[in-house]
C-alpha cells in the first residue's frame, strides 16, 4: 500500500494551494483538499477514486460547483483546479469527469467569463 513510483509533491502542492485559498469561506471544501492530499500520500493508488468522486467534480456542493462572490478568488480557484487536473493526468490517474470539468474551466477563463 501507498508508496508511489511516481513523484506525487505537485500533486499535493496544488492541493495544499486549493486548502490554502479556501479555508476561510469554504472550510469544508477545504477539507476535501487536506482529505485528497493525506490519500494521495497514504495510498496513492486509491486516491484516484476520491479525486473522481461527486464530492470534486459532480452537482450542487461539489468542489467544481462553488462559485466565490469574490471575482480572483473564483479564477484562482478555477485556475487552481485546472491545474490539479494536469498534475493527476501527468502522474497517471485520469478521471472523465475532472477532465470535462477542466476543459469548461479553461473556456471560461479564456472567455473571462471568470
Amino acid at each position: 500500500m501507498g508508496q508511489p513510483m511516481v513523484d506525487i509533491s505537485s500533486v499535493v502542492a496544488v492541493l495544499d494551494r486549493i486548502h490554502g485559498e479556501l479555508s476561510a469561506e469554504y472550510p469544508y471544501h477545504a477539507g476535501l483538499a487536506v482529505s485528497l492530499a493525506e490519500e494521495v500520500q497514504r495510498d496513492f493508488g486509491a486516491a484516484g477514486a476520491r479525486y473522481c468522486s461527486a464530492e470534486w467534480w459532480g452537482g450542487a456542493g461539489s468542489m467544481f460547483d462553488i462559485a466565490p462572490s469574490d471575482r480572483v478568488m473564483r479564477r484562482r480557484l478555477a485556475v487552481l483546479l485546472v491545474e490539479l487536473v494536469e498534475q493527476f493526468d501527468r502522474v497517471g490517474i485520469r478521471c472523465a469527469s475532472a477532465a470535462s470539468g477542466a476543459e469548461i474551466l479553461k473556456k471560461w477563463l479564456a472567455a473571462g467569463a471568470i
